[in-house]
């Protein structure tokens, strides 16, 4: 298990729906640079 501490979120945003969605934009990052595919 991962933790990880959100000091402080902009007022507004959600921190949690803002850290899955960069962990998304890294996915399809690395997989391009690697050339693997994600699964589904």
């Amino acid at each position: 298990m991962i933790d990880i501490y959100l000091a402080e979120v902009a007022r507004g945003r959600d921190g949690i729906k803002d850290l899955i969605e960069l962990m998304r934009i890294a996915q399809q990052r690395y997989s391009k640079v690697y050339g693997c595919k994600l699964a589904a």
